[in-house]
């Protein structure tokens, strides 16, 4: 029981997490230069999920602005699956490009699409800081 509660509390904050994202992605797109300078010229809807696909959401990232939305896009362009919840919060607090490439590497995230966008979204987070 205690283990099903920790379970269900990862993907809530995994969710609020990736809502923060959108959230500041959005924000930045609206007040820096440099933010929506990163954006210029993308039209690509990138979808964060864990493996069993019960916590997703996806960015609409097109005309210089994020738009983040719960839930599954039906054609998303990338989509970045985490093994779960807790590793995937595990993983992007961390903010560290090479924890996330460890975990393409070892399979416990794995990408759809093309990868040049995973690439992008890293160098959009740090303009994020």
């Amino acid at each position: 029981m205690i283990k099903s509660f920790l379970l269900w509390l990862q993907k809530i904050e995994f969710s609020f997490l990736l809502w923060g994202l959108g959230f500041r992605m959005s924000k930045k797109a609206n007040e820096e230069g440099a933010f929506k300078q990163h954006l210029d010229g993308k039209d690509i809807v990138l979808q964060f999920q864990t493996e069993d696909k019960k916590s997703s959401r996806h960015y609409v990232i097109k005309d210089q602005t994020v738009r983040s939305i719960s839930g599954a896009h039906r054609e998303p362009t990338t989509v970045l699956s985490f093994e779960s919840a807790g590793y995937a919060l595990m993983t992007l607090k961390k903010r560290d490009p090479m924890a996330f490439m460890q975990g393409v590497q070892e399979k416990k995230i794995v990408s759809e699409g093309d990868a040049a966008n995973v690439m992008w979204f890293m160098g959009a987070v740090k303009l994020l800081k």
